[in-house]
């Protein structure tokens, strides 16, 4: 028996070690074929009435995108119902880092909420995408409290915190987007807003993009309370930074929800070869990306 288990041994080994290109073998693989189609991210907010898209096209895995993935010379119309509201202005020679190269003025319309939009993207080459978006309703906070000591982490960092206390309606599927601003005047009698980094301890809430989610499956209906952390702040020594807390405070459609988790998990696997594959989340017919209107409001914190 052990003779065997030595042949058998000697076998494996010769195997492994024996063939000089065992390693080295090269394989001739064609890359599948896909259909090009149209990249569009189109996003918009009832606090600005501002349309912001960027329009490109999708890529084969052979090819690195730049600035040459942007489809600049598209046709980009906004619909409220069978209504044509506004055809889009192209900005020209848009940089690689740009976030959109089609835009709607805020002078143009006022978002309606509880409305239906659709948006329709047209380019030589690609199938007309489409997309609709409903406009939430208004969900409003009942209170957004400071609070100054909110706990410290294990590592001895001590945190404050923004309680937002609201009424979930029933009997509906809500969702939801927040996160700590501050607030600086700009020279104009107009304040420009930074986003300040936003923790939570609510098992509810998690991780978009640049911001916190969350969905009503497990309050529907409920008085809520979503407890934000943030650093540390002592209205005793730094009234100024008080002064300056602002919450941004959303109100989206699912699609919009699921979008923000899975392109956050998408960046959360980039580094880890061992994570499952995301599909990231579209709602545009006939293409990628996503449609968006969300219902947005700045609410000072007191």
């Amino acid at each position: 028996m052990i003779k065997f288990k030595t042949i058998i041994y000697s076998f494996l080994c010769l195997s492994l070690f024996s063939c000089e290109d065992f390693f080295s073998t090269t394989l001739d693989i064609d890359p599948p074929t896909s259909e090009d189609l149209l990249a569009v991210h189109a996003f918009g907010s009832t606090r600005t009435n501002e349309l912001e898209v960027l329009v490109g096209r999708t890529l084969s895995v052979d090819k690195v995108a730049d600035n040459t993935s942007f489809v600049n010379d598209a046709v980009v119309k906004l619909y409220l119902g069978e209504d044509l509201i506004h055809e889009l202005e192209s900005i020209p020679e848009p940089s690689i880092n740009t976030r959109f190269n089609f835009y709607m003025p805020d002078d143009i319309h006022v978002f309606e909420k509880g409305s239906e939009y659709r948006i329709e993207v047209e380019a030589q080459g690609y199938p007309l995408a489409t997309a609709v978006c409903q406009i939430p309703n208004d969900i409003n906070p009942t209170a957004v409290i400071f609070e100054e000591d909110a706990g410290t982490d294990f590592d001895g960092y001590e945190y404050s915190g923004i309680n937002i206390k609201f009424n979930d309606p029933s009997g509906e599927e809500n969702f939801y987007e927040m996160t700590a601003l501050y607030g600086y005047p700009d020279g104009s009698g107009e304040l420009r807003f930074d986003h300040r980094y936003t923790e939570f301890i609510d098992a509810s809430i998690q991780y978009g993009i640049d911001n916190l989610i969350a969905n009503d499956n497990t309050f529907d209906g409920d008085e809520k309370t979503f407890e934000l952390q943030i650093g540390r702040i002592s209205p005793e020594f730094e009234p100024d930074e008080l002064e300056k807390l602002y919450l941004n405070w959303r109100i989206t459609t699912e699609a919009h929800f699921l979008f923000n988790k899975t392109v956050n998990a998408l960046y959360q696997n980039e580094d880890d070869p061992f994570s499952s594959p995301v599909q990231v989340y579209s709602n545009i017919e006939n293409g990628v990306g996503l449609f968006s209107i969300v219902n947005e409001t700045f609410l000072k914190v007191d």
